[in-house]
């Protein structure tokens, strides 16, 4: 495949070559409003890109090709609410995990946004976490980066914690 970069303003893609293909630009309204990206991840299966909005507390979803295809979240600490998301992975079954970061929790959602789950908490203990930026997923683990804790935490894809690993 192909390459995705994001900086503040827009996502572009490219070949392996490093030809760019398209951009999506907060500048062109019709595929979708955003203020501050800071999380990008694609459903390998379908090709859909979800995209996390730090400021508006928002994650969008696009396809392979740009077509705006929804919204989810808003400002708060409920259940599908977020406080700063920051990183985006998608699971084998095309599931959505969020590094809600401020509000020290991961959220998982289906393809479409609806809320599956959270698990997390303000802390330092086993599967708490004082701002998580990052996530990744490999197979049935989900490893998280727990910045305000200096270590990356290892649960599985319903949210058990594992293990831990870094100082």
């Amino acid at each position: 495949g192909q390459k995705e970069i994001y900086d503040s303003g827009s996502v572009s893609r490219f070949t392996p070559a490093g030809i760019p293909l398209d951009v999506l630009s907060h500048t062109r309204p019709e595929r979708g409003q955003y203020d501050v990206l800071a999380g990008i991840a694609v459903n390998l299966e379908t090709g859909d890109i979800y995209l996390a909005d730090r400021i508006s507390n928002r994650i969008q979803r696009f396809s392979s090709t740009w077509e705006y295809l929804g919204v989810w979240g808003s400002t708060g600490s409920g259940p599908g609410q977020f406080n700063g998301p920051t990183a985006l992975a998608v699971d084998d079954d095309g599931n959505v995990y969020v590094a809600d970061t401020k509000n020290n929790r991961v959220q998982k959602f289906d393809a479409s946004g609806v809320f599956l789950g959270q698990w997390g908490g303000l802390g330092d203990g086993n599967g708490q976490f004082q701002e998580p930026m990052g996530i990744a997923i490999a197979g049935e683990r989900v490893f998280v980066t727990d910045y305000g804790n200096d270590r990356v935490q290892v649960f599985d894809r319903e949210g058990n914690y594992l293990r831990q690993f870094g100082t």
